[in-house]
């Protein structure tokens, strides 16, 4: 499950490579803001959320559906911490809600890593 759910997800990271400018095209047509963010959104799409939804899910398969909660539970203090670091004190604007969302799903990905390889061993 693990190997289809990586290649859905480099499919789709392909996809939005080749389409990136008329998707974001839809929203803005400054050059600045097309070049900084095209990087951007394709690392959010290839580690963090991959990592922490794949490790989710596959959590839930083994039938521990509270342990991911906890998980999930973490964006309700990461996401507003951080946000109001990057974009009140740190200044980023539009770019520290990326950042944020960013560590967000990087800190769910390894804390559903620590539970994905508790479940497996204890199965």
């Amino acid at each position: 499950i693990l190997a289809y759910a990586f290649i859905i997800t480099a499919l789709i990271a392909l996809f939005y490579t080749i389409f990136f400018d008329s998707i974001l095209g839809l929203f803005t047509k400054d050059p600045r803001i097309l070049e900084n963010t095209k990087d951007i959104i394709l690392v959010i799409l290839l580690f963090p959320i991959t990592l922490a939804q794949i490790n989710a899910n596959s959590v839930k398969c083994y039938g521990k559906t509270k342990e991911t909660l906890f998980a999930q539970a973490t964006s309700l203090i990461t996401i507003p911490v951080f946000l109001y670091i990057f974009m009140c004190k740190l200044n980023f604007n539009a770019s520290g809600i990326l950042i944020a969302l960013i560590i967000d799903f990087g800190i769910k990905g390894i804390i559903n890593t620590f539970l994905l390889k508790k479940v497996s061993t204890h199965s």
